[in-house]
């Protein structure tokens, strides 16, 4: 990937079709001359004091620099396969992987895999609840009473990813990102937390098919936004293809999910 350049040049609007000639500029995208080339570089207008167009251009400003800043963070990150849980992501070095349980909100305890990386003071982990034999562990379940009625096991697993979320919420610190997010209309939620002794976990987490993922990179203060760890997160089929969906919809959620009338 080439150097990319963010410097600021002034134009009345930023609605030009054209760079000024003076500057020997060339366009770079459709943005109707948002973004010009200078030598394979990237050069951002700033338009007028007042312009309403001045929150795009700062946005797109952000957006490059943040692509920019994530290319060069990744240099040296290679793509890890969890072919157990159907899942691909790009890690800083090899992950470990270990299995564990998981408690989920409503009482149960489900098999899961922790994929980790530790180095430096940074911890990147996926942790992976199995949820698809959900309806024969609850009904299996020692303590389980007369409210626990059939419908029980689905709701647990779709509502594991607000459980999670609300998890590490309760580990402390200041909560400064908490918003839904999706990748390839699989549905989720990403979570950023300034931990108490300032270092930094960037969290994401996703229900797919019946497995409850969660993506934490924790890393040092003052450290480079591991953001590329949780945005790299793809799954894949049995024959190793990528799963992208065209429509929410079709992204399941919980495998073999009764329909009622």
């Amino acid at each position: 990937m080439p150097p990319y350049w963010s410097a600021r040049f002034y134009a009345d609007r930023v609605s030009c079709a054209e760079p000024p000639p003076s500057l020997g500029l060339s366009t770079h995208s459709g943005l109707s001359g948002t973004l010009w080339r200078i030598s394979g570089r990237i050069g951002v207008i700033k338009p007028a004091r007042g312009d309403p167009t001045m929150h795009l251009v700062r946005s797109i400003l952000t957006i490059s620099s943040l692509i920019v800043f994530s290319a060069s963070f990744a240099q040296g990150w290679s793509k890890f396969t969890g072919t157990l849980d159907s899942f691909e992501i790009f890690a800083p070095g090899e992950l470990e992987v270990r299995e564990t349980t998981y408690d989920s909100e409503y009482g149960a305890v489900f098999p899961a895999r922790e994929y980790l990386y530790e180095e430096d003071g940074s911890r990147y982990v996926v942790t992976v609840v199995d949820y698809t034999d959900a309806r024969r562990i609850h009904a299996e379940r020692e303590d389980r009473s007369e409210a626990d009625y059939e419908l029980y096991w689905e709701v647990d697993v779709r509502a594991s990813i607000a459980y999670a979320a609300w998890n590490l919420r309760q580990r402390g610190g200041e909560i400064t990102f908490d918003a839904y997010h999706y990748i390839d209309r699989v549905e989720g939620h990403q979570l950023q937390i300034t931990n108490d002794d300032q270092s930094r976990t960037y969290a994401a987490i996703y229900l797919h098919d019946s497995r409850l993922y969660i993506v934490e990179a924790t890393v040092p203060p003052n450290s480079i936004p591991p953001g590329f760890f949780q945005q790299s997160l793809q799954w894949i089929n049995e024959d190793g293809s990528r799963v992208r969906y065209q429509n929410y919809s079709d992204a399941i959620k919980v495998r073999d999910a009764p329909v009622r009338d």
